[in-house]
């Protein structure tokens, strides 16, 4: 039962990290007339790689992009995703991904192979341990801040994100930071509840100093930061 119960909290939390990403990004061009090429309108090369322009459309909804060819022919073309820090909820996150998007560019990244072939088997295509040289639309920043390197690993991780550029408006995707509720000043009472309001511990641990930083390095350019509660139990150390 207790195995069970962390099980579904795991796949919860990757339910909700999931659900802060768009699915798809882009919104269709202008049809071009009958025999023209829409190329020009939907497309343009950048260094070599074709990348695809748009609009953003609401969360949640598919959106569709016309590839080349003008014959008015529309294709799917799924968000990239890195998650870095893929253990037991990064496994999730990768899972869930890629049942919604079965085309999509998965990248995990772990401190070792431990996990490759098992992240293999669930939908990543590329297994890394260390950071990929190129970006990606979302990236998922799901490391345990007891590692030493902490903040230049989600400094490293920030700069793989492929941001909305200056002048369009379907650039990049989400940037997301986990952190934890351990920011959060501590308190004698056995249950408290908190918000974005709540006092957090700057100065008081270590922990919540490195963790700290490292939001405001991801708030810093444009990510989001989720405050998580344990996964597995109410012991101190809620990164277990």
């Amino acid at each position: 039962k207790t195995r069970q119960a962390m099980l579904k909290k795991s796949s919860l939390l990757a339910f909700t990290l999931l659900h802060t990403l768009p699915a798809l990004a882009f919104l269709p061009c202008r049809v071009p007339p009958v025999g023209s090429s829409c190329r020009q309108a939907c497309m343009q090369s950048v260094g070599g790689r074709i990348v695809l322009r748009g609009a953003y459309l609401r969360r949640g909804e598919k959106t569709r992009i016309l590839m080349e060819g003008g014959d008015g022919r529309e294709q799917l073309r799924p968000r990239s995703l890195l998650v870095v820090g893929a253990g037991t909820l990064g496994e999730r996150m990768v899972r869930a991904y890629k049942e919604q998007n079965p085309h999509a560019e998965i990248c995990a990244v772990t401190r070792t192979d431990k996990r490759h072939e098992k992240l293999r088997r669930i939908g990543a295509g590329d297994v890394e341990t260390s950071l990929p040289a190129r970006k990606f639309d979302h990236v998922v920043i799901l490391v345990t801040p007891n590692v030493e390197d902490y903040e230049e690993i989600v400094r490293s991780s920030v700069s793989c994100w492929r941001k909305e550029e200056e002048g369009t408006r379907g650039g990049g995707g989400n940037l997301v930071l986990a952190s934890s509720v351990g920011v959060f000043a501590q308190s004698d009472q056995e249950v408290v509840t908190v918000n974005e309001e709540s006092a957090v511990n700057r100065t008081g641990s270590p922990f919540s100093s490195k963790l700290l930083r490292a939001e405001e390095i991801a708030l810093g350019a444009g990510g989001v930061v989720m405050r998580l509660a344990g996964m597995y139990n109410l012991a101190p150390d809620r990164n277990s």
